[in-house]
C-alpha cells in the first residue's frame, strides 16, 4: 500500500493508519478536485499566517499579538480601534480566514461527503471541531452584537497541543488528499475506486508521471492547474 510522505505532527505509524483506511476511495473525481482545491486556499493561508507573524516580530509592532489584545479586552470602543486592537492586523486577518476555510473543508467532507476521517486525524478534527466551527461562523457572519465576539476569543484559552492539532488536520486532511490523487493518477482513473484499487503499481506514484500518451496523466494535471 503506498503510504506517501508523512506530515508533520504524525508519527508513521498514526500516518499508516490514517492511509490504511482509505477513507477517500469513495469520493467523486469532481468532489475530490474540489476538496483539494479548497484545502489548497486553507493551506496557502496558513503560510501567510505564519509569514505575518515572523514580519511583525521584525518590525517589533506595538499592539499586535495575544497580550496586548487581551489586556485590553474589558475597554468599551467608543472610537475607531487603534491598529492590532481590533484583531484586524495581517497575521489575526490571516489566521481567522485561515480557520475558516480549513473547518469549511473539513465539514465538506464529514458532513456532505459523508466521510469518515480516521485514526489520529480523526482525533484532531474532533478535538478542533467546535472552535474553528465558531470562528467560521465569527468570520463569515460578521452580524454579533459585542466587539468581542467569544468565537473568536475562544481560541486563546486553548494550550500550545490544541494548535498542533490544527496543524495535524491542516497537513493530514491535504496528505489524505494528495495521497488519494496520487493513487488514481497510478492507477489510470478519475473516479471512486474498490477495494481492489488500493496498491498502484511500482514506482508510478510521482505527481509528474507521464500517462500513456506521452503527457501528465489527466487528473493531477487538473489538481496541478494545468487546463
Amino acid at each position: 500500500m503506498f503510504h506517501g510522505t508523512r506530515p508533520e505532527f504524525f508519527t508513521e505509524d498514526e500516518w499508516d493508519a490514517v492511509l490504511d483506511a482509505n477513507a477517500l476511495m469513495g469520493v467523486t473525481g469532481d468532489q475530490l478536485l474540489v476538496l483539494y482545491r479548497h484545502w489548497r486556499w486553507a493551506y496557502w493561508l496558513a503560510g501567510c499566517h505564519a509569514t505575518e507573524l515572523v514580519r511583525e516580530k521584525r518590525r517589533g509592532d506595538e499592539g499586535v499579538g495575544l497580550g496586548w489584545e487581551e489586556s485590553h479586552a474589558d475597554q468599551v470602543l467608543e472610537e475607531p480601534p487603534r491598529f492590532g486592537i481590533a484583531l484586524e492586523d495581517p497575521s489575526w486577518g490571516a489566521h481567522y480566514i485561515w480557520m475558516a476555510v480549513l473547518r469549511s473543508v473539513v465539514e465538506a467532507a464529514e458532513k456532505h461527503l459523508k466521510v469518515v476521517l480516521p485514526g489520529r486525524l480523526g482525533e484532531a478534527v474532533h478535538r478542533t471541531r467546535q472552535v474553528l466551527t465558531d470562528q467560521r461562523n465569527a468570520v463569515l457572519h460578521s452580524g454579533a452584537p459585542k466587539f468581542w465576539d467569544s468565537r473568536l476569543t475562544r481560541i486563546w484559552d486553548e494550550d500550545d497541543s490544541f494548535q498542533d492539532d490544527v496543524w495535524r488536520v491542516n497537513l493530514g486532511l491535504g496528505g489524505l488528499i494528495m495521497a488519494e490523487l496520487q493513487i488514481r493518477d497510478a492507477l489510470g482513473i478519475t473516479g471512486p475506486r474498490d477495494t481492489r484499487d488500493t496498491d498502484p503499481p511500482t514506482g508510478v506514484m510521482d505527481c509528474e508521471r507521464k500517462g500513456k500518451g506521452g503527457g501528465r496523466a489527466p487528473f493531477l494535471s487538473l489538481a496541478a492547474g494545468d487546463r
